[in-house]
């Protein structure tokens, strides 16, 4: 359960579950304050992160994954 000091970050990957080798600039590198606004950054720079090398990203709570999901669109 999320605290008022959690801190939630994403982890930049490849296809194949490892860390993206050169970070896009548009990657957020400081953690957010809440899950809300790390999603609402997320849905504001998916593509420009799909476009530099980035296929999926995992949303950290503190030291807990959440969710892990890929960048690509389905029917693509």
């Amino acid at each position: 359960m999320s605290t008022p000091q959690s801190k939630w970050i994403w982890i930049y990957e490849v296809a194949d579950g490892e860390p993206v080798n050169g970070l896009p600039k548009s990657a957020a590198l400081d953690p957010f304050d809440s899950r809300e606004a790390a999603e609402a950054w997320l849905t504001s720079y998916w593509r420009d992160l799909l476009a530099n090398g980035v296929d999926q990203v995992e949303l950290y709570e503190d030291q807990t994954s959440v969710y892990q999901m890929s960048l690509h669109p389905l029917n693509a």
